[in-house]
């Protein structure tokens, strides 16, 4: 008996042995068919790559020690096209074909419109959103999770809520701009982006949250602002990121209080919900429960009556939205800029908001969306400098555009700086010209306006906010807050230059977009009469 024991023990270690070694191998076996497929599939792209015009590049690198020349990949697209034409190429690393498309008749050759973003879109801002986002959501799954986000984002209930309490905000913030700037005789000078910037997180934090939301003295948006600029940073350093180094602890300490922040005011708004449900208060109030983001995630519910967000999802979603709109402060900033410097067009826009408010604050939704010619004019901000981003698209079959063939699996770059300066589509593209949004070329203004349906002549000529099934969720706001809070601004001053600035906006590239390198420096001077 214990013969056989001991030669079924034996037995026993022996298999164990052979199954690990076959694991071994099988492993191995994948590990090598994986790189090989790799190399395989660079190589591919090297050689239908290499077809294509652009510059030259470094095996390991690509071409981003020319961006980082450049001044950053906005500046870079910019040079690309200048050189090599229309259609042009540049390595994103070890094999990463990328073609920028200048011309927006080639991206809808393409079938921009309905391809995917990267899968790798947004891996630098891993620990930061949730996997369980909209960012992280492709084909159908993506799809039926944007037709819940537009249930809640254009509700009527959100859109009135969120006029409620961020007019009042508006108010609250601007009425210390004077007193924080030494304003005498009413008249004060502010360096307005850094201004605009502060405002506009603050909006988003309530528009989220709801007035309520503290992330245990420091407001949620600065924890956010700060967690995405070092992981942008990150992004784009040459040496890697080391474990329990300064940098990696102050890293995991920031995700920490944003993720805990979060947390939070979700516990929060679900306690507001609880208690709102058991009083059965069906009026509509400012702070949880009120329409805020946060409380309409919670409340939607699927056809069939299951609720549409999880808990974590409602973390996940509000992470993203948040990083989605966090800050595009420049629309504002720059759309001032351009009116202070344009004084005629300032009075257009001054007559509007005297003529849609009165002497009031806005109190319907309709009151911002009639401020047709003041929307042109953040449009055309968008146009000139804010809204010049950069938009990436993956290839998914072989394609033709320009002459050349591009090879599935390649990164379809649309350089929207680029389109939205390129004479084909928009004449004397350095001129502040609101009118080109408008039928008549801007004869009119309020709700007799008629905004143009394809801006520069083409669907793809125009997309500050992206294009497609995946274009931007928080476009409608960004220019609601923006109307708002240029028509509150214009309504109570005049807005010029300060002493000694520029009338040419210098730019520079940060968080993924353009921002003014030197600020925004105007002279607010209070409107004392309005007809």
């Amino acid at each position: 008996m214990e013969l056989l024991e001991h030669h079924v023990g034996c037995l026993t270690a022996v298999l164990q042995r052979e199954l690990l070694r076959v694991f071994l191998l099988i492993a191995f076996a994948y590990c090598v068919m994986r790189i090989w497929r790799s190399c395989i599939n660079i190589l591919r792209l090297k050689n239908w790559g290499n077809h294509i015009p652009g510059p030259k590049e470094s095996w390991l690198r690509g071409n981003a020690r020319e961006m980082t020349d450049a001044g950053g990949l906005a500046f870079f697209l910019t040079y690309l096209h200048d050189r090599y034409g229309p259609l042009a190429r540049y390595w994103d690393g070890v094999g990463g074909l990328c073609v920028s498309m200048r011309d927006p008749a080639m991206l809808q050759q393409v079938g921009v419109m309905k391809l995917e973003k990267p899968a790798d879109g947004l891996v630098f801002l891993k620990g930061l959103l949730g996997q369980r986002s909209i960012g992280y959501k492709t084909g159908k799954e993506a799809k039926a999770r944007r037709q819940l986000w537009h249930a809640v984002l254009f509700s009527r209930r959100f859109q009135q809520s969120m006029l409620s309490s961020i007019t009042g905000e508006v108010q609250r913030i601007t009425a210390t701009w004077p007193q924080k700037n030494g304003g005498k005789g009413g008249e004060f000078q502010l360096e307005f982006s850094e201004a605009a910037r502060r405002l506009w997180l603050q909006l988003n934090q309530i528009n989220a949250f709801g007035p309520h939301c503290d992330a245990g003295g420091q407001p949620l948006y600065e924890l956010f602002t700060e967690a995405v600029q070092l992981l942008q940073q990150l992004q784009f350093s040459a040496v890697p990121l080391v474990p329990f180094s300064p940098t990696w602890i102050k890293k995991r300490r920031l995700l920490g209080q944003v993720h805990r922040a979060v947390t939070a005011c979700i516990d929060a708004a679900m306690k507001a919900r609880s208690e709102r449900h058991t009083v059965q208060d069906s009026e509509m109030r400012v702070g949880y429960g009120a329409g805020d983001l946060l409380t309409l995630l919670l409340e939607a519910k699927h056809q069939d009556g299951r609720p549409a967000f999880s808990k974590q999802e409602v973390h996940d979603e509000v992470l993203t939205l948040l990083y989605g709109v966090y800050d595009n402060s420049p629309i504002l900033s720059h759309t001032m800029h351009h009116l202070a410097c344009n004084q005629e067009l300032q009075r257009t826009a001054q007559a509007e908001v005297d003529a849609v408010w009165g002497s009031s604050a806005p109190s319907t939704i309709e009151h911002l969306t009639n401020l047709r010619f003041i929307r042109a004019c953040l449009e055309e901000g968008l146009r000139m400098s804010a809204g010049s981003g950069i938009i990436w698209r993956t290839l998914e079959a072989d394609a033709q555009a320009g002459g050349y063939a591009i090879p599935r699996g390649a990164t379809v770059v649309a350089p929207v700086g680029c389109i939205h300066h390129d004479p084909a589509h928009w004449p004397e593209p350095q001129k502040f010209s609101p009118g080109r949004f408008l039928e008549g070329g801007g004869a009119s203004f309020g709700p007799e306006a008629k905004p143009l349906k394809h801006p520069g002549g083409h669907p793809l000529a125009f997309m500050p906010f992206g294009f497609g099934t995946r274009n931007c969720l928080g476009q409608s706001y960004a220019l609601t807050i923006g109307a708002l809070v240029i028509g509150h601004i214009l309504q109570h001053c005049t807005v010029t230059l300060s002493g000694g600035a520029e009338r040419e906006i210098a730019l520079k590239c940060q968080n993924l977009s353009l921002e003014a390198r030197d600020g925004v420096h105007l002279t607010f001077n209070p409107r004392h009469s309005k007809k």
